[in-house]
């Protein structure tokens, strides 16, 4: 299964489309990991824990990120 950015809407097939990581958000619901754009949140991601495996790393690769301002150090260099 490969993940794709989608809108959430019904009927229209959008282009794909890339976020700079500060623009990023995530959360859990429904045994789903969704990754979503702060700035529209039309558009997002979601990865199943139950069938993709990498999705609990990726969540906690974005915790890390996210906590203590370290994506802010990693984009400075400072790791």
């Amino acid at each position: 299964m490969v993940p794709h950015w989608k809108k959430t809407t019904f009927i229209k097939t959008y282009p794909r489309i890339h976020f700079p990581w500060t623009d990023l958000r995530y959360k859990s619901a429904s045994g789903n990991l969704i990754i979503y754009s702060g700035n529209d949140s039309d558009y997002r991601l979601e990865l199943a824990y139950r069938d993709s495996t990498n999705a609990v790393v990726l969540e906690q690769l974005l915790a890390f990120l996210w906590k203590e301002g370290n994506y802010a150090k990693l984009q400075r260099g400072e790791f």
